[in-house]
């Protein structure tokens, strides 16, 4: 906890947005475009989506070919498992810096920096779930489909609620400047 308060600052918050931009605005795009290449046309993405019913994910699987699944299940053990690691730590960079600055004004909430790091062990059950469903396609059990949408719907909702704390924790720290500087 105290670490990500210490490095957090313009030196460590620079790279890690530019290690964010680099996975989520190329790598990852690539990758999804070279799935959509091997399949030939657009398609839905699973962990795209907020939730999935076991016949919907058997019928956007089902557009996959062989190929983009085996690349799907490729991409995902190597960009998509850095990936998460990459927005995790530029969060808590972001997350450590405003609760540090809002703890100069006495609001303490010491750890809430720490929420990013919940989000990655869920992306990552989310990851193995939906490469369990490529990897037994056709025959995905209900079962699987439903782990697999529980950490999809797991993780988007943990997203917004990050997105929330930072916000608002943001939110509170410009006021607190603001009523101080006045």
């Amino acid at each position: 906890s105290s670490f990500f308060w210490r490095i957090a600052g313009w030196k460590t918050f620079l790279p890690a947005l530019l290690m964010y931009f680099v996975f989520g605005g190329y790598i990852m795009p690539q990758g999804a475009k070279q799935f959509e290449a091997l399949i030939g046309k657009k398609v839905e993405i699973l962990d795209l989506r907020f939730f999935y019913s076991p016949d919907k994910a058997r019928s956007i699987i089902s557009e996959y070919t062989d190929a983009s699944r085996s690349f799907a299940i490729q991409f995902g053990l190597m960009a998509d498992t850095v990936y998460p690691v990459a927005y995790t730590f530029l969060f808590l960079i972001i997350t450590s810096w405003i609760f540090k600055a809002l703890s100069a004004y006495g609001i303490g909430y010491r750890h809430l920096h720490l929420f990013p790091l919940i989000i990655l062990p869920v992306d990552y059950f989310e990851n193995i779930s939906i490469a369990t469903m490529m990897k037994t396609y056709p025959a995905i059990t209900d079962a699987n489909a439903y782990v697999a949408t529980f950490f999809t719907s797991l993780k988007w909702t943990l997203v917004i609620i990050l997105a929330l704390i930072t916000i608002s924790a943001l939110l509170m720290l410009i006021v607190k400047r603001f009523s101080k500087a006045h």
